[in-house]
């Protein structure tokens, strides 16, 4: 982690993906800003790199 806080530590990201699998983990130092819309039934996610 490229920051003041070590944020995400990579121990608490191998759980996770151990957890849920690569494909479910959505991290803004990789991914961007990260967007959850619904409209109440369906959710979505918007990705964008800022």
């Amino acid at each position: 982690a490229d920051n003041t806080f070590g944020h995400p530590n990579p121990e608490v990201v191998e759980r996770l993906i151990d957890r849920l699998g690569e494909d479910n983990i959505y991290r803004t130092d990789e991914d961007g800003t990260i967007e959850f819309i619904t409209d109440g039934e369906r959710l979505w996610l918007r990705f964008t790199n800022g």
